[in-house]
Order: C-alpha cells, then sequence, then structure tokens
C-alpha cells in the first residue's frame, strides 16, 4: 500500500488520464476537444438524456483541472510541497501575473476538491442506479484549461502532459509513430475503476486536511513580514580597508592564475609524450614493449616532480585565496546578495521540508484521519468489484484494462498472472487498514509493529525524529504479524521491474 502512497501524484494523473471521458460518437469527442471541460460538462448537464458515467468522469477530470488552475492562478508551479494533487505537473511557463498566495489557499484548494469528489460520486452513484452506459473517449481530445484563457495550449494536453508519466517514454513514442487517436470504451467495469480513484484522492485530501498546514503558512508568513521590521545595526568594517583587502586578494589570484598557466606551458611537451607513450603501449604490436614503456614514462613522470608539487601547491593557494576574497566581499554593504541569491533556488524545497514537518506536529483532526481511512477501504472494495468485472466481460471492444481474452487500447502488455497477484497486493493494504496487520518499524522491539488501526482511532502528532526513532510510535504499538513486500517483489517481477508503473494503472 505504502508504495502506491508515495506514487500518489502519478495516481491522480491517471485517473485525470485515463477516466477522461467524451461520447461514443466522432462529433461529440470533437466538441470536448473543441469546448475543454467545463464546456462539455455544462452541455452534458443542459442534457435531459446525458450519459451519467461519462458526466461524472467528466466531474473528475474538472476537478483536478481546477486544482491545477489555482496553482496556476498563484504561482504554486510544479513543486507545490511535492504531495499528492500538489505534485501534478502544471505545465506551461508559469503564471507572470500570479496573484501572492495566502496561508489557507492549498487548504481551501483541498477543501474544493474534496467537494467535488463527493458530487463525483453521487453523480456515479445516480449513473449505477440507472444502468451504467459505455461511453468512448479518444485521450487526445482531453486538455486542462490550466492558465484559464479559455483555449488549448502547448503544454495542456492530457496525454502530452501526463502521458510519459502514466504510460512511459517507450510507449510515448509508440503512440507518436501510430498516429493514432487511442480511443478506449470505458463501461461498467471501468464505472467501479473510476469510483475507487475517487475514494483514493479523497482519502489523501482528508489525511492532508488531518493536519491542515495553514496556521504552518501563517506563521511563516508572519516571521518573514517581521524580519521587515528587524533593526539596523551600524557598520563594523571600514569600507575603505576592505576595498584594499580585496584589491589585494584579486591581484593574488592573477598572479597563481599566470603561475599556473606557465606551469602548464613548461609541462605540456613531456604531458603530451607520456600521452603518446601510452597511446603506442595500448597497440597490439608493441604488447611486449611494455616495460619500455613504462620506464620511459616513470622516467619523464620523475623529470615533473618539482613541476607537479608545485602545481598543487599552487591550486591549494588558488582556493585558499578564492574562499578569502569571497569572505572579504561578504564584509561590503549587500556584500551577502549573492550567497542569498544562491541559496533562493533551494528555498522552496526547504520551505516545503518546513512546513511538513511542522504540519505533522500537529494534532490531527480526529474525523478527517477516520475519513481518510474510510476512503482507503472504499477504494479497495471498489477496486475488487472492479476486477470482478471485468473477469466476467466477454467482449472486446477498445478495453482501458482487459482480461486475459481482451486487448487494451494503449500499447501495453498486460500479463493474467500480474492481475491476480495485483489482488494479493490489496488483500495486504486492507490487511494493515483493519489493523490485522502490522508495520514494521526497524528501531522498535522484535516483534513490535506499528497498527494504523490504533493510529486511527487516537490519532497523535507525527514528530519526524521521534518517528525516526521509533519511540514516537510507541503508543501505536503491538505484537502481531508484520506486512511484508513479499507481495509486492511479486506483482513488480511479473510487471518486469515496472510495478510502479502498473499500480498506477490497475487502481
Amino acid at each position: 500500500m505504502f508504495e502506491r502512497l508515495k506514487r500518489f501524484s502519478a495516481i491522480t494523473a491517471m485517473c485525470i488520464a485515463s477516466t477522461a471521458p467524451a461520447t461514443a460518437q466522432t462529433e461529440t469527442q470533437s466538441e470536448l476537444a473543441l469546448r475543454g471541460l467545463d464546456g462539455q460538462i455544462a452541455a452534458l448537464e443542459a442534457r435531459g438524456d446525458a450519459n451519467l458515467f461519462e458526466l461524472g468522469a467528466l466531474q473528475t477530470l474538472r476537478a483536478v483541472e481546477k486544482t491545477l488552475q489555482t496553482r496556476y492562478e498563484y504561482g504554486l508551479g510544479d513543486s507545490a510541497l511535492n504531495m499528492p494533487l500538489l505534485r501534478l505537473p502544471v505545465g506551461g511557463r508559469g503564471n507572470p501575473l500570479a496573484k501572492p498566495a495566502g496561508p489557507e489557499t492549498l487548504s481551501m484548494m483541498i477543501e474544493t476538491f474534496l467537494t467535488d469528489m463527493e458530487a463525483v460520486r453521487a453523480t456515479l452513484d445516480r449513473a449505477e442506479a440507472a444502468g451504467v452506459a459505455p461511453f468512448t473517449l479518444a485521450l487526445g481530445d482531453i486538455w486542462f484549461d490550466t492558465n484559464l484563457n479559455a483555449r488549448r495550449d502547448a503544454g495542456e494536453g492530457a496525454v502530452e502532459l501526463l502521458g510519459p508519466l502514466l504510460l512511459g517514454r517507450r510507449a510515448m513514442r509508440d503512440m507518436g509513430k501510430e498516429e493514432t487517436r487511442f480511443e478506449v470504451r470505458f463501461d461498467e467495469a471501468d464505472h467501479a475503476w473510476l469510483k475507487a480513484y475517487t475514494h483514493m484522492l479523497s482519502g489523501f485530501g482528508n489525511a492532508y486536511m488531518a493536519f491542515d498546514p495553514t496556521p504552518v503558512f501563517a506563521r511563516l508568513a508572519e516571521g518573514r513580514a517581521n524580519l521587515k521590521q528587524a533593526p539596523r545595526l551600524p557598520d563594523y568594517y571600514d569600507l575603505a580597508e576592505v576595498t584594499a583587502e580585496i584589491a589585494t586578494l584579486k591581484a593574488e589570484q592573477e598572479r597563481i592564475k599566470a603561475e599556473r598557466e606557465a606551469l602548464r606551458a613548461a609541462s605540456k611537451p613531456a604531458n603530451d609524450e607520456i600521452r603518446a607513450l601510452r597511446q603506442e603501449m595500448r597497440k597490439p604490436e608493441n604488447q611486449d614493449r611494455r616495460e619500455e614503456f613504462n620506464d620511459k614514462i616513470k622516467e619523464l613522470r620523475d623529470g615533473m616532480k618539482d613541476a607537479t608539487e608545485q602545481q598543487r601547491a599552487l591550486s591549494l593557494a588558488r582556493r585558499s585565496v578564492r574562499n578569502e576574497l569571497r569572505s572579504a566581499e561578504a564584509k561590503l554593504p549587500g556584500g551577502g546578495a549573492e550567497m542569498n541569491r544562491q541559496t533562493e533556488n533551494f528555498r522552496p524545497t526547504v520551505d516545503a521540508i518546513y512546513v511538513l514537518v511542522a504540519a505533522l506536529k500537529q494534532q490531527p483532526d480526529a474525523a478527517r484521519v477516520q475519513n481518510a481511512m474510510t476512503h482507503w477501504r472504499a477504494m479497495i472494495a471498489e477496486n475488487r468489484r472492479f476486477w470482478a468485472l471485468i473477469e466476467a466481460e466477454t467482449d472486446n471492444d477498445r478495453e482501458w484494462i482487459p482480461n486475459a481474452n481482451q486487448q487494451p487500447a494503449l500499447p501495453v502488455e498486460i500479463d493474467p498472472e500480474m492481475t491476480r497477484a495485483w489482488q494479493g497486493v490489496l488483500e495486504d493494504a486492507e490487511a494493515v487498514l483493519n489493523g490485522r496487520l502490522l508495520i514494521p518499524h526497524p528501531m522498535l522491539p522484535a516483534g513490535h509493529g506499528i497498527s494504523l488501526a490504533h493510529y486511527e482511532r487516537y490519532p497523535s502528532p507525527i514528530d519526524l525524529i521521534e518517528a525516526i526513532h521509533g519511540i514516537g510510535f510507541f503508543e501505536h504499538s503491538a505484537k502481531g504479524p508484520m506486512i511484508t513486500s513479499q507481495r509486492w517483489q511479486a506483482f513488480n517481477r511479473l510487471a518486469r521491474g515496472r510495478g510502479g508503473l502498473f499500480s498506477v494503472y490497475f487502481n
């Protein structure tokens, strides 16, 4: 299960590309490509006889599109915490007129997404009650209006944006060569597949909100605002003295550079001769003369010992002067600006780590934790229903995921044994969620593991240091059987090392 959690961004992407629907006729597919998701949803809702399965799938896509639009609007880019739903590539060149994000921006986006997922499931339930009707889709018709300009721009196509992540680069190359739109027919089994994904996504959304980082973002913003009021100390360094030191160090740099170049020039004939001797020594006809060549090379190297030592000393002096010069330049007013510019590239990563660590240390919302677990259990139940329906199918019509007697619509090979192995992975995941298997921790005493079911009942803050040590999980530990990676390894073996890709594909 945890391997799948790490790949959640790809799972979300799969939900985007694969469940993206259209009707069975080419005309409506073209309308989807022309109108975009929001326009096509409005057109379907205006019809009294709309395919509710298709509508629910479009609503799923639209929910994800809205998260991309929010991130574009606020300039959150592709690295927003590197977390589920926040990790999907935004595409394009970014927003030059992005609004400043507030502490609540991401949480409001997740809350909106969770509300949208509830609406999707309501639509899918209505479709099930009315009898699930199949529909077809050409994957190339799907695009996300990330920059909110109501037209399809470069980088916004679902296949273009997510294809390499979903199918792999080789499959994407094959798709380009075949010049096909890859129509997929989604049927009753795929209805269960999509519903399982909505539960997966809602589970992660609730897990995010259980540790709502809004207060952490607010504290970070407040701290940065307070920096503007930091007191200004009087100058300490004598500017004229520092300027003279810098000039002296730069002159020393130039002297060392000149000496190194002179030494290189003086050593070049001997180095060229050594290279020529080595080339001669590699020739088959000179194998018997290897000792003669080695003696000559040694003689040349011995003659260069003094020059070599001088070069080493000059290299050391060069590094020392360079470091001293940088320190001297930092004494100048604004002298630390260059260092700040260099570290600024790392700020988003450092901020993300801080927000994650600080958010996890908060007391989680118990209801949110329980909702997340409930959604993940529902995901497994719907996934099982999906596989049962797949096995019962007798047609062979542009299948999204085929059984042993069907062919997939996409350029992927699926071993029937692999699909059965996946059931074992799901079984282990369910056992962990329900507390029948424990999660091993290398620092807990032998025979002890972490009970996810206990954590669900009694959620507590997660201190990263204590979690690594193990003491942070003492209160949630129990004795008993542990989950192992054996079933995952078996699945990965049957998937020929592409278990991660197929876990995304299979749900």
